[in-house]
Order: C-alpha cells, then structure tokens, then sequence
C-alpha cells in the first residue's frame, strides 16, 4: 500500500498564511480539513447549511469518453452557490445549438421576489418570471447576438427561495 499522506495540517496553515480565509476539502477524510462538502454528480433537492460543492459529469465520464453523450442545458442546469448566497447557474450549449436561447427554464429553484439575474460579461439585469416550479429567464437580442461565450452560459441569481 502506498503511503498517500500529504500532512494537509502543515499545508493547509501554510496556504492560509498566504490567502487568510481560504477552505480546503480534504473529501478522504473527515475533520477540521474538510470545510465543505461534495455531493458528487448531483445538486441536492434542497438548500444545504453548509458550504458545498457538487461535480457533476456532463458527459460518459470523469475522463474523456469516446462517442459520449454530452448533456445540454436543455436537459440540465447546473449550479453552485457562492458564501453570499447568489446562486450561479451553468447552461451548456446542446449540439448544434450556437445562440443563447431567448427564454431558459429552469425547475430546480425559485429567486426570491425582486432578485436579481445577470448574465456574467453583461452588466444588464434579465428579466425573469415565476413557473408553478422554477422561474424563466428571458434573454434580450441583444445580449443574444453579443454573448460572452460561444457554447456555455453563467446566469447569477442574487437571491433564492429555500
């Protein structure tokens, strides 16, 4: 067996001296090292009260798979919170699919009333509406003609419905 102690204790004190504030996850090992957590694959169903992080394969695995098939952000939106409490959601361009739609649905959550939505590069607050579940994001030409990138999309929701 191969002895895979990195003394994280020595390392992590030695990077805070450098960045105060910084958190690590060391996820083989429970304790004072492990700041947040990893749901892996999947956004848990409801607000955790904890910093956590969730990797999730948008493909046929965690290494390049050959003939994969590639989720769009059609079929799934993914998202992460940051320590304020804004939520950033990732759409992924389907195949095929170049422009950014001009409505995006999403079912997983709902912005608080008067929240916020922007799309990163875009100063420009999106207009947004409640669902039965979820909300829609309504995307203006011109920030459809312009978007800061070709194939993936970062929405930030200020505030949301726990």
């Amino acid at each position: 067996m191969v002895n895979q102690d990195i003394r994280m204790d020595e390392l992590v004190v030695k990077a805070r001296e450098k960045q105060p504030g910084l958190i690590v996850v060391d996820q083989a090992v429970h304790g004072k090292n492990q700041n947040y957590l990893t749901p892996e694959n999947r956004v848990p169903e409801k607000t955790l009260p904890y910093p956590w992080e969730s990797c999730i394969i948008s493909g046929g695995g965690w290494a390049h798979t050959p003939n994969s098939k590639y989720m769009s952000g059609r079929e799934d939106i993914c998202m992460t919170r940051n320590k304020e409490g804004n939520v950033f959601l990732f759409y992924l361009a389907g195949e095929g699919e170049e422009t950014i739609p001009s409505e995006i649905v999403v079912s997983s959550l709902t912005p608080k009333k008067g929240a916020k939505i922007k799309m990163l590069g875009s100063r420009t607050n999106l207009k947004w509406n409640p669902m039965d579940k979820g909300f829609k994001i309504m995307v203006p030409e011109k920030i459809r003609k312009n978007p800061a990138s070709k194939y993936a999309w970062v929405f930030e929701v200020s505030e949301v419905k726990n």
